[in-house]
């Protein structure tokens, strides 16, 4: 695939194509706009709103492949800055492909005629073929810390759920968008146990599922589980890099 010549110009794409020699290195220009958006809209120096139309109109309206898994894994990334948990969703749902995209997030698939109907067919071929577990996982791991910020945290929890019903690889990233999520709502037993599972699962809490836990119980003032957070991130060998 990395070696197809992508320099066959449309029409209407301005040559766009023609400056990269591979598809692969095509896909990676829309991979890079995306995440270095995502990182104005961190820093404030973009309104996430037409940061997210003006991505879409490059990504979906000028033939960059938003079919392509690290194109919608950073479009998740995306919408979770703006705790747009929908668009990630939907998003998601194309990749496990169980549903088309949902409101605000368009596709080649929507403009009709022959274009539709090879777009489906692609899309069908995808869902036949293995895909990458890192894949998916960050996919589910961007849309768990999507429904987090919103404040969804049972929904959250049912993400993590899928992804083991799945046999979708189970990383520190997701357990961390969970924990949090329980912590934020006050649900200490549920966070504990959440860290004790993950042991034993085989999934090692790092200093940054320990972390984003601590925070949460902060967020909330419950100095109780913050605590027993802490002794138990030190216990396991982390020791935090200061205490505040």
């Amino acid at each position: 695939e990395g070696e197809e010549e992508a320099g066959r110009d449309d029409e209407d794409d301005g040559g766009e194509r023609g400056r990269y020699r591979t598809v692969d290195e095509y896909r990676m220009q829309g991979v890079r706009l995306v995440r270095h958006v995502a990182r104005l809209v961190d820093e404030g120096r973009l309104p996430y709103a037409p940061a997210v139309d003006a991505v879409l109109r490059v990504v979906d309206g000028r033939g960059a492949p938003a079919g392509d898994e690290r194109v919608k894994t950073s479009l998740i990334a995306l919408y979770a800055r703006g705790r747009d948990w929908q668009r990630a969703l939907s998003v998601l749902r194309e990749m496990t492909g169980e549903e088309g995209p949902g409101r605000g997030h368009e596709t080649h698939r929507e403009r009709g005629g022959p274009q539709q109907e090879q777009e489906q067919q692609k899309q069908q071929q995808k869902r036949q073929q293995p895909r990458p577990r890192s894949a998916l996982t960050l996919a589910y791991t961007g849309a768990m810390h999507a429904c987090q910020r919103a404040g969804l945290w049972a929904r959250t929890l049912e993400l993590l759920g899928e992804m083991r019903e799945r046999g979708v690889a189970l990383d520190a990233g997701a357990y961390t968008q969970a924990i949090g999520a329980t912590a934020m709502r006050g649900l200490r037993r549920r966070a504990v146990k959440l860290l004790t599972r993950m042991r034993r699962e085989g999934v090692a809490p790092d200093r940054m599922c320990y972390t984003a836990a601590i925070r949460a119980a902060d967020r909330i003032r419950d100095g109780e589980l913050a605590v027993d957070l802490l002794r138990r991130m030190e216990a396991n060998g982390l020791p935090p890099d200061r205490i505040d």
